[in-house]
Parts: structure tokens; sequence; C-alpha cells
């Protein structure tokens, strides 16, 4: 059986790979779209760029809040 420390290793290799997946996505939502994009098109890009902006800068906050918490109480 797969002791706890493995899954949680696991579990964040594939936060990290979904977090590196998302600002490489991120960046190229940030630049213009094709020449000729739609208004359509361009909104929609908009649209994603702004959600997955705001998941990555509130996943960002929370992993930090809880390594900071971690951190506190493992050096007391």
């Amino acid at each position: 059986m797969t002791s706890l420390p493995r899954k949680a290793q696991a579990i964040m290799e594939r936060v990290l790979r979904l977090v590196t997946e998302c600002r490489a996505v991120l960046r190229a939502l940030e630049h213009p779209g094709e020449p000729g994009e739609s208004s359509s098109a361009e909104a929609e890009r908009i649209l994603y760029f702004t959600l997955m902006s705001a998941i990555d800068a509130g996943s960002y906050g929370r992993w930090r809040m809880r390594l900071k918490s971690f951190v506190t109480r493992v050096s007391r």
C-alpha cells in the first residue's frame, strides 16, 4: 500500500503540472488572436484569460497560505 507521504507527493506533482499548463495557456491567451479573429472569438479568449487568471491567482494564494501555515507549525 502506498504511504500517505507518497500519495501527497504524487498529488503535489499533479498540481504542479496543472499550474504549469495553466500558465502556458494564459501566456497564449493574453496575446492578440490571429488576424481576422472574430469579435466572438476575441470575447471568448478574453473570458478564458480572465477566468484562468483568477484561478491561477487564487490557487497560488491558497498554496502560499497553506505552505506558510505548515512552515509555522513545523518550526515550533
